[in-house]
């Protein structure tokens, strides 16, 4: 079987080549067809058919070697690069397993990094919970704080309130102190006229005492000081009078003016400066109105106890009433001794009140009692009597 690219040798050639061998004489053998080989190749092929095709053979033989060792050359060089193929192949499968490695690594890397950030979730999850929960605890504790702050506020309003009220009440009782600090110089100037008319006229000195009713009479229109005067001006001048001698020690008489002390209980003496009949002081005297006069008395203070007996028999003198008259300065200055200095203010109120007319008999014996308290009842039934005798 011929090869590509060989040239099989055509029939006819041996055709040809008998016939030129062919002895002379002899018939010529019919042409040979040569199949397109050139005429030199025809010429140097043996002329027996057998010899051609044994040449034929071994051209064959020669082509088919040929090609196998192109073949086989050409399979070492596909051998090669399948080995080649191969080496990269493992390298591949080799970079494959280590990137499959690499990849469980990662893959439990990232599944350790998952569960701790799973973790960590969970934590901030819980704190998250608990500030939730402090959150709602400090929401109710300023709740509670708004409304603390809130009674806190209205409180300070009320305290606000208040103290306007006890600052307006504070200036009114300046403005009362101020009047009343007024009054007290009028009454001690008062005082120290009425001394300076008792030094000159020792028989003719006037027992100033206080009117407690309401309706003035014809008598009262003789005489320009009112019976609400005439009761605070005692009373300031005792007040101003205690102001100066220290309580707790002996006061001394004052020039010109016997000390009048206040009788006893069993006593009813007719109580007149010494040396003044009785009788001629009923008629220098201001209208019965304007005295200070008690049916029953127990009334020697701790100041002028020790000294009774020794002045009761200056004033004594018949009595035809029954009753006793009283220096009503001399009451004042007992009831100034007696009481504290509150006490005594809040006596003068009292009294103040009665004559202004703001108030009733009854509330200012009922406050009176109150202020002298039971340790002083002697005070409050003289008390009791002058307010009695002077409505009468």
């Amino acid at each position: 079987m011929a090869e590509e690219g060989e040239e099989a040798v055509p029939p006819a050639a041996a055709t040809v080549v008998g016939e030129e061998d062919a002895p002379a004489g002899e018939a010529p053998a019919p042409a040979v067809d040569y199949f397109g080989l050139p005429a030199e190749l025809v010429s140097v092929l043996p002329s027996d058919p057998f010899a051609q095709l044994d040449v034929a053979r071994r051209i064959t033989s020669i082509a088919l070697s040929h090609r196998l060792g192109l073949l086989e050359a050409e399979a070492a060089r596909l051998r090669s690069q399948l080995a080649e193929r191969d080496a990269e192949a493992e390298d591949l499968r080799e970079r494959v397993e280590q990137l499959d490695a690499a990849l469980a690594v990662a893959t439990g890397r990232g599944a350790a990094e998952a569960a701790l950030l799973r973790s960590q979730l969970a934590e901030r999850d819980a704190e998250a919970e608990d500030l939730r929960e402090r959150v709602e605890q400090l929401d109710a504790a300023l709740a509670v704080a708004t409304g603390r702050l809130r009674r806190a506020e209205e409180e300070k309003e009320a305290l606000q309130r208040d103290n306007s009220a006890l600052s307006n009440t504070v200036t009114k009782l300046n403005r009362d102190v101020a009047k009343l600090e007024v009054f007290r110089k009028t009454l001690v100037q008062s005082l120290q006229e009425d001394d300076s008319s008792d030094n000159t006229v020792p028989g003719a000195r006037v027992a100033a005492t206080s009117n407690f009713s309401s309706a003035p009479s014809d008598e009262d229109s003789a005489f320009p000081t009112s019976k609400s005067s005439q009761i605070s001006e005692t009373a300031s001048s005792v007040s101003e009078e205690n102001s100066q001698v220290d309580p707790d020690g002996p006061r001394p008489p004052r020039p010109g003016r016997p000390h009048v002390f206040l009788p006893s209980y069993n006593s009813t003496p007719r109580m007149t400066p010494p040396g003044s009949p009785p009788r001629r002081y009923a008629s220098v005297s201001p209208p019965r109105r304007h005295s200070i006069s008690v049916t029953s008395m127990n009334m020697l203070n701790d100041r002028s106890s020790g000294f009774s007996g020794q002045h009761t028999s200056p004033f004594d003198a018949p009595s035809q009433t029954g009753r006793t008259r009283v220096d009503g300065k001399e009451f004042f200055r007992n009831v100034r001794n007696r009481l504290s200095y509150e006490q005594f203010g809040a006596f003068l109120t009292n009294v103040k009140e009665l004559n202004a007319h703001r108030q009733t008999r009854e509330d200012t014996l009922r406050k009176a009692d109150e202020i002298f308290g039971p340790e002083n009842k002697d005070l409050y039934t003289i008390f009791e009597s002058l307010i009695t005798r002077n409505i009468r």
